[in-house]
């Protein structure tokens, strides 16, 4: 398990590449099992007003579009390959990413508004993410810094718009 965590800290580091994971089908089901778990816990910590099951089938939902619109755009650029290193690297990083949210979560989840330190915490969070996925799509693509952040961006919003649709209260 330490050899996962310093792997995908180095990752978020950019330290490591998409390339130096290894293919893994099992590794992979459970690091989208344990997304599944973490973000379902961040957004309910986020978005309290809404009932469980709702938070669960959103983050769900919002898993199968972002990794399923990213695998597909892999094929279609013919890196089909590249998809399980790629989808691992994403959800690996994205879990250490959920982890450092949830003190700042829990820290705006009495107030109404967010402000203060925890906001600015989870604003930094959110750019070092978009900059993770940049560095993971650069690798993945060999392509330019300009297109990996383009895309990057791309599947932020991308993100965004489905869990604005699937739970349009907290929009």
């Amino acid at each position: 398990m330490r050899y996962w965590l310093n792997l995908f800290w180095a990752i978020c580091r950019f330290k490591k590449k998409p390339e130096d994971l290894p293919y893994s089908i099992s590794l992979f089901w459970l690091l989208l099992i344990c997304a599944l778990i973490l973000d379902t816990l961040t957004l309910s910590l986020s978005v309290p007003a809404v009932d469980f099951g709702t938070v669960l089938l959103t983050v769900t939902v919002h898993q199968v579009v972002s990794l399923g619109s990213l695998a597909l755009l892999l094929v279609l650029l013919g890196y089909a390959k590249r998809i399980n290193q790629i989808l691992n690297s994403l959800l690996g990083t994205g879990l250490v990413i959920s982890l450092f949210a949830v003190p700042p979560l829990l820290l705006l989840r009495p107030m109404e508004e967010p402000a203060g330190l925890a906001a600015i915490m989870l604003v930094l969070l959110n750019v070092w993410g978009l900059a993770i996925t940049a560095h993971i799509l650069r690798n993945a693509l060999s392509t330019g810094l300009l297109v990996s952040v383009v895309l990057a961006i791309g599947f932020f919003m991308l993100s965004v718009w489905s869990m604005n649709t699937l739970l349009p209260e907290t929009a």
